[in-house]
């Protein structure tokens, strides 16, 4: 899973990667994966608990900070934070109803302005570790216009579609002791 957060002002283009996500699930039947964006706790804990993969897709990353921070979502930052890891099982008291999660994966793919971002930002979400789990992408000029792309590729997106769906069934564990020491010498730069 990933969690990306696109910065950028209004116009630059955040919201077409977003856009292009959607489609490509749609196109591989796998757009039952995309969870709500307005959530309550409860919802969301029985929502996973049903199916433990998903991914929010979010126009407007600030808005979801805000729901974050409601009242009767308290806990929510924390439980997805705990997520990020994948914990083998997790249990929660739904309803005086036992529920067991297993594998929680949730992928977190967004978009804000530096502004509507800033206006949501907490420190304790950065100091806690929420924050520090995303890969965040700004940018402060943008790209070159592509103006008209043309026709969409219906051929190109069918066979990401495919390989897409291919990917979704693979299930284990993967051996990355090829790479490990050069991921470890990246990491510390970072």
């Amino acid at each position: 899973h990933l969690w990306v957060v696109l910065i950028a002002p209004s116009g630059y283009g955040k919201s077409a990667p977003l856009d292009m996500t959607q489609n490509l699930l749609t196109k591989a039947e796998l757009d039952d994966l995309i969870l709500p964006n307005s959530w309550s706790l409860e919802a969301l804990i029985a929502t996973v608990a049903q199916q433990p993969c998903g991914v929010f897709l979010l126009q407007e990353f600030a808005r979801f900070l805000q729901v974050l921070n409601r009242e009767y979502n308290h806990g929510a930052e924390q439980m997805l934070t705990e997520w990020y890891d994948t914990p083998e099982l997790d249990r929660r008291v739904l309803r005086g109803e036992r529920i067991e999660i297993r594998k929680p994966t949730i992928s977190i793919l967004g978009a804000s302005s530096p502004d509507w971002f800033a206006q949501q930002f907490k420190e304790s979400m950065l100091r806690g570790g929420f924050l520090a789990r995303f890969v965040f992408c700004p940018s402060q000029e943008p790209g070159p216009p592509v103006d008209d792309p043309g026709p969409r590729d219906e051929g190109r997106e069918a066979v990401l579609a495919d390989w897409l769906r291919r990917v979704s069934e693979v299930a284990g564990k993967m051996d990355f002791s090829r790479v490990r020491e050069r991921f470890v010498q990246w990491d510390r730069k970072q």
